[in-house]
């Protein structure tokens, strides 16, 4: 059985990392397509 507290660690381990990820993706975007100043496609 799962309780509360287990709940609680796995959501912070999982949630924390996905959010990050989320929140980063714009700006990791950004930067990729100017590494030292040369237009850098991600694709």
């Amino acid at each position: 059985m799962l309780r509360g507290v287990d709940v609680l660690k796995l959501f912070i381990g999982l949630g924390i990392p996905y959010l990050g990820v989320i929140g980063l993706l714009p700006w990791v975007a950004s930067v990729d397509r100017f590494v030292l100043g040369v237009p850098f496609a991600c694709e």
